[in-house]
């Protein structure tokens, strides 16, 4: 199920993500378990179905991943990851944590940057981290 394809199951939950950015496509692989115990499909954010199931622009989904419920609603980047997490047993009282204000407010802020660098390479300094941003994703 943590395969990316062609198949989507419309009624189930999907976790739009960028399937060519090499961070997410790993975690993904990696985590897959984790997203078949909350019975989440993992799908590109390329996928031809993608615009119509989210009502998203491709640009509006680049921003952050885009987890779309099965009763249709839309949960965003860290928030969306806040979701995943918590319909796993073992990491509710940390889930729990990370939606203390200030711990979420500062990990929306990191997932926001590392979101907008995810296709950086190398050392580039228009890919710095700046966490002086206010708004996060």
């Amino acid at each position: 199920m943590t395969e990316t394809t062609e198949h989507i199951e419309e009624g189930g939950t999907l976790l739009f993500f960028g399937a060519h950015c090499s961070i997410c496509l790993r975690s993904v692989e990696k985590l897959g378990w984790l997203l078949n115990r909350a019975g989440v499909q993992a799908v590109s954010l390329f996928h031809p179905q993608a615009n119509r199931l989210t009502g998203l622009t491709l640009e509006e989904r680049m921003e952050a991943i885009v987890l779309r419920l099965s009763e249709g609603k839309l949960i965003r980047g860290f928030d969306a990851l806040l979701w995943i997490g918590d319909r796993i047993l073992l990491f509710k009282p940390v889930i729990w944590l990370f939606r203390l204000p200030l711990l979420h407010d500062f990990f929306c802020r990191v997932y926001g940057e590392v979101a907008r660098r995810r296709y950086c390479g190398g050392r580039s300094t228009a890919c710095r981290i700046d966490f002086k941003r206010k708004e996060p994703l």
